[in-house]
């Protein structure tokens, strides 16, 4: 059931205009990188070059270097796609799904409990991506295949019990660090806090993120600026403004100490208790032959070419 998940979550991620326009571009650019092989190792390594693979992006999607509002507004969804594209790859086999936030896919009961309520008004939140990690052992009942997949894991999972068994984590994703660090910073705060006072409050209908085993808040950018070891120093404000979220900042490049985590170290941090044996390039060396039967959703066969939905 859980694997089903993750095929329905990134068929639908991938499902985008700007994302389907993408790929082609990505999986040359991945081909090149791995000279087309594929190993646990060279996997996890990909996180390092995800901001060389967004870059060759086409189809009006941003380019790493240009900054316009156009540009950036039109690769944020591709942005995020890659980055649902990665990690659920990283975690296949699992108890672990990356999903966008959609209405078919998210469970009622985790909107409900990252709900922020200002006074009687509900806000939406910056939830550009959820994880859920389900807990290791339960007995999933048969799935009625006219559910969509919000309904069925609320049926199966929305009581008090089962959610003290999940994590869920919010990831939001920009492709622009400068513009848009102040807004993980503020929200990671909102959720830290719980609320503030009388007047902001988290969570809905007896729900709350106090409902799950744990919760985190990450940021995760290109980033789109040019040069960015002169952008981005120890010392710098965007690097600051995010330097303590629950979850940790990533960027798609090697990481540098001080400044931001390659995305391949989002797993390791927040979810090594959901990959088996805590070795996750171990893990990823059992799973690689299945990307050409049981994970060809993912494009890495035949040449790296998306599979036609």
């Amino acid at each position: 059931m859980i694997e089903s998940y993750r095929k329905a979550a990134v068929e639908s991620a991938m499902s985008t205009n700007s994302a389907r326009n993408s790929f082609p571009h990505w999986s040359e650019s991945i081909s090149k990188i791995t000279n087309d092989r594929l190993s646990g190792e060279i996997i996890f390594n990909l996180g390092d070059h995800l901001r060389e693979i967004f870059g060759t992006s086409s189809q009006g999607n941003t380019r790493v270097g240009e900054n316009t509002n156009s540009s950036v507004s039109a690769g944020g969804a591709a942005w995020e796609s890659l980055v649902c594209w990665y990690l659920n790859l990283c975690l296949i086999g699992s108890n672990v799904v990356v999903i966008k936030s959609k209405k078919d896919l998210l469970p009622r009961f985790v909107t409900d409990a990252i709900a922020v309520k200002y006074n009687n008004f509900k806000s939406n939140t910056e939830a550009d991506l959820i994880y859920i990690a389900f807990p290791n052992v339960l007995d999933w009942p048969e799935k009625n295949e006219r559910e969509l997949f919000s309904q069925y894991f609320d049926r199966v999972l929305s009581t008090a019990f089962a959610m003290k068994d999940i994590s869920i984590g919010i990831i939001q994703t920009k492709t622009n660090w400068n513009d848009n660090a102040q807004i993980p910073m503020l929200w990671d705060m909102v959720y830290s806090a719980k609320g503030f006072g009388r007047n902001v409050s988290v969570g809905s209908k007896g729900r709350s993120i106090e409902s799950f085993a744990s919760f985190t808040y990450s940021f995760v950018t290109v980033p789109s600026q040019k040069d960015v070891d002169k952008n981005y120093k120890v010392t710098s404000t965007a690097v600051n403004r995010v330097r303590n979220i629950s979850g940790g900042n990533y960027w798609g490049l090697p990481t540098k100490n001080g400044v931001a985590d390659s995305l391949n170290e989002f797993i390791g941090r927040n979810l090594s208790d959901y990959v088996q044996g805590s070795d996750l390039i171990g893990w990823l060396d059992q799973q690689v032959a299945l990307l050409d039967g049981d994970y060809s959703y993912f494009g890495l066969h035949s040449k790296y070419k998306l599979p036609k939905s």
